[in-house]
């Protein structure tokens, strides 16, 4: 039971972490990552909106308790993640670090549902 404690508190820190960082570069509308939504076709308003987003998952995830918010948080996240994958299979992103996460965040909820 502590070893899986461990390994979910490792796994959010790291997705909260992944969330914090693009979450603010896209509310700071941060040059590459303008440059990514560009090239897919995005407006800029959508920056903001990713952003805001992001930071309210992170900080959902890294509350106390709160069980059905933080299954909407998953969803969120995991509804974001084939998407990216997609995007960057069609347009020839970096689709296997995008997967690496995507797997990162599966066992980050299978995680939650253990403890």
């Amino acid at each position: 039971m502590k070893l899986k404690k461990v390994a979910y508190w490792f796994t959010t820190i790291f997705v909260t972490l992944i969330l914090g960082i693009s979450g603010a570069m896209s509310i700071a509308h941060a040059a590459p990552l303008m440059k990514a939504l560009k090239h897919l076709g995005y407006p800029d308003y959508f920056a903001n909106i990713l952003g805001v987003g992001k930071v309210i998952g992170l900080a959902v995830f890294l509350a106390p308790g709160m069980p059905r918010f933080k299954e909407w948080a998953y969803a969120g996240v995991h509804h974001h993640d084939p998407e990216c994958l997609l995007f960057a299979f069609l347009l020839g992103g970096p689709a296997s670090c995008i997967g690496a996460v995507a797997h990162l965040r599966s066992s980050c909820w299978l995680l939650f549902h253990e403890i």
